[in-house]
């Protein structure tokens, strides 16, 4: 299977909301208005948009409204940071509407006298509800401050996973050859393939694929020889089998 026409720069959109409780100082700190900056230092790099509002959400209002912008904003993925505690119900309006969420809670400001936001509470408690009460939703944890690699690594396997996911639709794969008799556990649906993926398939014959090698041209098959050996640390194979490969990338 050869896969071609996804974008990979498909421009990817995070959206990015910050949960509280007037009695922490997720506000006054300024938890979610400076993690969403150092956040934006990574997302830059990978031509990923983030969607973020503004407000931290404390009541089940302020969630509906949350709810319906990110809604319109059609983000691929819902960024929920715990900025402190909250009350559990204000999760709810945002599962609703989303199918992927990343649940996030930062650490505390300071680990002597009272709790300033008691944000591993509140990050266990509405995701908690989460894998409780939705199911059709896909979440994912994240801990720490961007720029750090507890936060850092997971997010960023994220990012790539979603440029996958959302390149998908409309994409075309080329099924070269048929399925070797006997190899049945590789029979499959194109049909499920297209409804569930977005991906077309299209078969072509092994004949068509060697046609198609003895057509390409000897300047492009120098070309594409020379891209190959450029690239490699090391050859070890003759220059005959670098010229088949070249012919097949051609094709």
């Amino acid at each position: 299977l050869t896969l071609s026409g996804a974008d990979s720069m498909h421009e990817v959109k995070i959206g990015c909301v910050g949960l509280g409780f007037p009695n922490f100082k997720a506000r006054s700190l300024k938890i979610f208005e400076r993690s969403g900056d150092a956040l934006k230092n990574i997302t830059d790099q990978w031509n990923v948009q983030i969607v973020a509002y503004s407000d931290l959400l404390e009541t089940m209002e302020d969630a509906k409204k949350a709810s319906r912008y990110f809604e319109k904003s059609g983000i691929d993925l819902l960024l929920v940071q715990a900025s402190s505690f909250s009350l559990g119900h204000v999760i709810y309006p945002l599962l609703e509407k989303q199918t992927r969420i990343g649940f996030w809670f930062v650490p505390e400001p300071s680990y002597e006298g009272e709790l300033a936001l008691n944000s591993l509470t509140g990050f266990n408690l509405v995701m908690s509800i989460c894998k409780k009460f939705a199911e059709n939703v896909q979440y994912k944890w994240f801990f720490g401050w961007p720029g750090e690699q507890s936060f850092d690594r997971p997010f960023i396997v994220t990012l790539r996973a979603l440029r996958a996911v959302t390149g998908l639709p409309r994409s075309k794969v080329a099924q070269i050859g048929g399925i070797v008799p006997s190899f049945d556990n590789l029979d499959y649906s194109p049909t499920e393939l297209e409804k569930n993926l977005g991906i077309e398939v299209i078969p072509i014959a092994i004949e068509e694929l060697f046609d198609r090698c003895r057509q390409v041209k000897p300047l492009r098959v120098k070309e594409l020889t020379e891209q190959l050996c450029n690239r490699a640390s090391s050859i070890l194979v003759d220059s005959f089998a670098l010229e088949k490969t070249a012919r097949t990338m051609g094709a």
